[in-house]
């Protein structure tokens, strides 16, 4: 575990146990940030649990991977790792909960992908308050999945926010932000880990800055938007869309496994994959066919799929 200078801020992690989490509080961690404790959910959460529980190491039982705690790549196992308290919160509101995060003692809390809605009773407890890194330029794209809204509305030019939270649904101060581009053709995968890693190297740099009491505080300008989860029907890709906007957002959301329902100009088929495009070309025919791979005519461009 890194040494930590007397004068750093304690702080306290919130995530989960998806991969964005992992590489921002791991890229924390490696900095020498010193993380008091990391903090996790419950992915049911009943009356009859109690509100918050210690994580304790679990000892290895079986050679099979999915009977150890050390076979996944999680923020409790990279706590464990580091000899870093970590909790489960089952019930936000529980008097329970707010009394064991007010004994950490924590300066303040960081955050990077939790997908309950904090309270303002935990917001205040840390004397600094919380900060959240979220992937995407806010006020754009506020909600848990800008990235897939990003890749719909064609945003390549992307990015990370690290801001105050609020009881808005990122709606908080801005304090700090880095801009980046998507390449064509990027996963979901791949993006998330683009933007974890310019998150995490930016939320390193609000810590140092919160620490020194030099960290930026200003409010989101007006507008943003706000979107939800996706529905099936925001797999529905238009023919006036270009070929370019296509194939990225197939590319970028083919993880999430729905078809692609393509429509317009005498096409109307269900696509799974897409393999490349060309920008400017213009066919024949709207649709071409050899098996299963087809040739659609955009507006401009010509998408090669599956």
């Amino acid at each position: 575990m890194p040494n930590h200078n007397k004068r750093d801020l304690k702080l306290l992690f919130w995530g989960m146990s998806g991969e964005f989490s992992y590489l921002v509080l791991e890229t924390l961690i490696n900095a020498g940030i010193n993380i008091c404790a990391v903090v996790t959910h419950a992915s049911i959460m009943t009356a009859e649990m109690a509100p918050i529980i210690s994580l304790e190491p679990e000892p290895l039982r079986s050679s099979l991977p999915l009977s150890s705690p050390y076979m996944q790549r999680t923020i409790v196992h990279l706590a464990w790792q580091n000899q870093i308290p970590a909790f489960e919160i089952r019930r936000l509101s529980a008097p329970a909960t707010s009394a064991q995060l007010a004994a950490l003692e924590a300066d303040a809390a960081v955050v990077a992908c939790f997908s309950r809605r904090i309270p303002q009773h935990i917001l205040t407890i840390p004397p600094n308050g919380f900060l959240n890194l979220h992937p995407s330029l806010l006020p754009a794209l506020r909600g848990p999945f800008p990235l897939f809204w990003s890749f719909r509305l064609d945003q390549q030019r992307s990015g990370v926010t690290v801001h105050y939270m609020d009881e808005g649904l990122d709606t908080g101060d801005i304090a700090l932000q880095r801009e980046l581009t998507l390449p064509d053709g990027i996963s979901g995968s791949q993006a998330d880990a683009l933007l974890a890693a310019q998150g995490a190297s930016l939320l390193h740099d609000a810590c140092r800055q919160l620490a020194a009491g030099t960290l930026p505080r200003t409010p989101q300008r007006g507008g943003g938007s706000v979107y939800a989860r996706p529905a099936i029907s925001d797999f529905h890709i238009p023919t006036s869309w270009t070929a370019r906007h296509a194939y990225n957002f197939i590319c970028g959301t083919a993880e999430w496994g729905f078809p692609y329902h393509i429509s317009g100009h005498g096409v109307d088929l269900y696509l799974r994959d897409a393999i490349s495009f060309n920008s400017t070309t213009v066919q024949r025919d709207p649709l071409l066919r050899d098996g299963r791979d087809c040739w659609i005519q955009f507006t401009p461009g010509v998408l090669h799929a599956r």
